[in-house]
């Protein structure tokens, strides 16, 4: 299901707030890319834009990686809070 116009606005704001976090960044770039994807649908990427993205989370560069793991979270129609909670059960 996509989510409410207001849940994808605020999850896109809070994504491009926390971007300046270096650690983050190709993994938030990954995610508002994906989660454009979730909302718009079909008609944000094309099909070979989105198979690359797919991809990239088997890629050995750990940056472009990141970014396909962002995509997919985002994609997926995961919430920043629901990022932030994996984030700190990681760090643990």
């Amino acid at each position: 299901m996509v989510m409410p116009e207001q849940e994808f606005l605020h999850n896109i704001a809070a994504a491009q707030s926390l971007i300046s976090v270096q650690a983050y960044s190709a993994f938030l770039n990954g995610y508002m890319r994906g989660l454009r994807c979730h909302f718009h649908g079909e008609a944000f990427a094309t099909r070979q834009e989105h198979g690359l993205f797919m991809t990239l989370v088997d890629d050995p560069d750990t940056t472009k990686a990141a970014m396909g793991r962002g995509y997919r979270a985002g994609l997926s129609g995961k919430t920043v809070e629901d990022l932030l909670r994996d984030m700190e059960l990681s760090i643990d």
